[in-house]
């Protein structure tokens, strides 16, 4: 839906600009600046107030890609896979949402669905 200098311009701004987005372990579902924004557990039925979830880290890493942004899409796959892995290596399972900065598993454990998502990522 984004015009390529459109799509450039939101990379440059809110992606690769600072933190506000791009967390040590994927996208954040909110930005850091927001008044909102908090990692604590929700059973609302989820928390999409800044943690990392793999459809929201999927769907940015699908544009990066479709827009020509082959370095920063295959950063964020690489982050994904690495936080996925780390999970299953040290939780048995994975699970729905994740701390930005630290990969910490925050909660739903044993969920799947979209988080095969990863599997496109490859």
């Amino acid at each position: 839906m984004a015009t390529p200098d459109q799509a450039k311009a939101l990379v440059q701004t809110n992606y690769l600009a600072d933190d506000r987005f791009c967390g040590n372990w994927g996208v954040r579902s909110l930005s850091s600046k927001e008044a909102m924004y908090s990692m604590d557990f929700s059973s609302n039925p989820s928390n999409w107030l800044g943690p990392v979830w793999i459809v929201v880290n999927y769907l940015v890493w699908k544009g990066l890609k479709d827009f020509g942004f082959r370095d920063e899409a295959n950063t964020l796959a690489d982050k994904t896979l690495r936080l996925l892995s780390t999970d299953l290596a040290n939780n048995g399972s994975l699970n729905e949402y994740y701390h930005p900065d630290t990969g910490k598993a925050l909660s739903h454990k044993g969920f799947m669905d979209w988080n095969l998502l990863v599997m496109e990522m490859i």
